[in-house]
């Protein structure tokens, strides 16, 4: 890649040196890479979207959960389950701990930092943004609604438009940094996008894994698989496009498309359904350097 290419991008009205970033969950906070794999240029890295962050420490799903440890991660034909459980230290130790290195590394690239948080009520989702509001080298807000909605019974945030907005609108009124709202492809689509534009967010993520079964994978039981975990990688993309072209076609919002992506052209294929840029997960436990690589086919007109 020419050092002359510009691949910046707007996104919401947040400026990304490049359209790819790290996708939520599987780069950890950034320096995991970094210190693990020699090579990896995360300078490319338009966005490192954080480990989910809850207000308090959350061990998530012991190996133990599992009948044969370390099944929390499995590799299937075409895609990842994992069953991770939002395992995380907690907000206040990201700030103390994780974000003085993100904050080198935004420094040093010029990338931006997102959060992405979760919680089990509209409450904590707030005072998750409010905490890092005022957190020197935090972009923005992500907000992950596939978590339990307990005032309305168990039923997912990102299962529910009028739930999307009391959640969008918590996290609106308490901070002024970047927001988006991150969707699930197993939801409406395009009324949750609608909901999440009215109530002041300013991109859409789509999209999370999808919640599956072994039996809805047709597998035989396997003794390290989780009974239900979350699927992501290549059998997630033909979903996660549709449900970008849904958005688009609902809301007016700048939207990052993530699902599946492993190449210059299947990024592509999600600028041409409407996405403006897009993160990278899965694809990193086979190319670690996989945003570098992505960017520099993406810099080459086709």
């Amino acid at each position: 890649m020419s050092a002359a290419t510009d691949l910046s991008v707007d996104v919401g009205g947040l400026s990304w040196p490049t359209p790819v970033g790290l996708a939520s969950g599987c780069c950890g906070y950034g320096r995991e890479l970094e210190d693990r794999f020699d090579g990896v240029d995360l300078g490319k890295v338009g966005a490192i979207f954080t480990k989910g962050l809850s207000l308090e420490p959350r061990e998530g799903n012991a190996p133990e959960w599992v009948s044969n440890p370390p099944g929390r991660i499995t590799e299937v034909p075409g895609a990842m389950i994992n069953a991770i459980g939002l395992a995380n230290p907690g907000v206040d130790a990201f700030i103390s701990d994780k974000l003085p290195w993100l904050a080198e590394w935004r420094e040093r690239h010029g990338g931006r930092v997102i959060a992405n948080i979760f919680g089990e009520s509209v409450e904590e989702y707030a005072e998750l943004a409010r905490r890092l509001d005022s957190a020197d080298g935090v972009d923005g807000v992500e907000l992950n609604l596939s978590c339990p909605n307990v005032e309305k019974g168990g039923l997912e945030f990102g299962q529910d438009a009028e739930a999307c907005a009391r959640v969008t609108a918590a996290v609106r009124e308490v901070t002024g940094k970047f927001v988006a709202v991150k969707l699930s492809p197993a939801c409406d689509v395009a009324a949750l996008s609608a909901a999440a534009e009215r109530a002041g967010a300013q991109a859409l993520s789509i999209s999370n894994t999808l919640p599956v079964s072994q039996a809805a994978l047709a597998l035989d039981p396997v003794p390290e698989l989780p009974s239900m975990g979350g699927i992501s990688g290549p059998v997630l993309r033909p979903l996660a496009l549709e449900a970008t072209r849904n958005a688009r076609a609902a809301s007016s919002l700048a939207i990052i498309g993530i699902g599946g992506i492993a190449t210059a052209n299947h990024a592509r294929e999600f600028f041409t359904a409407g996405a403006c840029a897009v993160q990278v997960g899965t694809a990193l436990f086979g190319d670690p350097d996989a945003c570098a690589r992505i960017c520099r086919g993406i810099s080459v007109p086709v």
